[in-house]
């Protein structure tokens, strides 16, 4: 009879309602999933700064290149600064002040002529978060990109 009991009852003992257990789940998760994943995008637009900045840099020195000889110093730096602002405007603006140019002349090293050299320099750009989610110690703030070509 007491087996008779329990088995009657047992069918009848209130079951656990999981409604809305997904949604507490997903309210734990969500905050660590969207931080890594605003992490991600973060730093891939660090990156395509980073290598815009370089190219653009590179493209500047490419342009002081191609520019005869002859050519003054003074013009061959407002190409190099025209041709970088160029390659960057895709993201971004250089101002002519974060941009160093410096053009050594062909110099005697050790018995051999070294060729006519052109340094372009950003030293410190600016960098804006895209995301703005990640801490300041986790995204640098400021980006340079160094590029030197020899004359022929």
């Amino acid at each position: 009879m007491i087996m008779g009991i329990l088995k009657k009852n047992y069918p009848r003992q209130r079951k656990m309602n999981e409604n809305g257990s997904s949604s507490v789940e997903f309210a734990l998760i969500a905050g660590v999933f969207f931080m890594f994943l605003f992490g991600i995008i973060e730093y891939g637009w660090v990156m395509t700064q980073q290598l815009l900045l370089s190219h653009a840099v590179g493209e500047g020195a490419r342009a002081a290149i191609t520019i005869p000889v002859e050519t003054s110093d003074a013009k061959c730096e407002v190409a190099v600064r025209k041709a970088a602002k160029k390659a960057f405007s895709v993201v971004g603006t250089i101002e002519d002040g974060d941009i160093s140019v410096e053009i050594r002349e062909p110099q005697l090293f050790m018995g051999q002529t070294l060729p006519r050299r052109v340094f372009v320099e950003v030293a410190s750009w600016t960098y804006t978060p895209l995301v703005g989610y990640l801490p300041a110690s986790a995204v640098p703030r400021s980006l340079s990109a160094t590029a030197l070509f020899l004359f022929p």
